[in-house]
């Protein structure tokens, strides 16, 4: 499994990448290998008490781009399917941007 996140949490709250930052435009990478069954569930558990960081088959890495070249991996952004691999994973600093409306003053 492979993980990209420019937030803290996903996943109705789990603290996935703890490093993220919205605005910096830089990608948390996190790469876990399969280890059976039994391995699976114990890294979900050390993720859930966000204890992940110490799991043995984990790496780490921090990118402003990911080029996926393997064909015929399932992508899933936001809890859709979104396509199939290859793809090339990247995010735009300071894209997200939110406008307040000026209220104007009472006379």
């Amino acid at each position: 499994m492979t993980v990209f996140a420019n937030h803290k949490y996903f996943g109705g709250g789990l603290k996935i990448a703890p490093k993220a930052d919205l605005i910096d435009g830089q990608l948390e990478c996190y790469q876990m290998r399969s280890g059976g069954l039994f391995y699976n569930v114990i890294s979900f558990i050390k993720l859930f008490f966000k204890r992940h960081e110490y799991i043995k088959n984990l790496t780490y890495s921090r990118l402003n781009t990911a080029s996926i070249n393997t064909e015929g991996l399932l992508i899933e952004a936001d809890g859709e399917l979104i396509g199939k691999t290859p793809a090339v994973v990247s995010v735009h600093g300071q894209a997200l941007l939110f406008h307040m409306p000026i209220k104007k003053r009472l006379q």
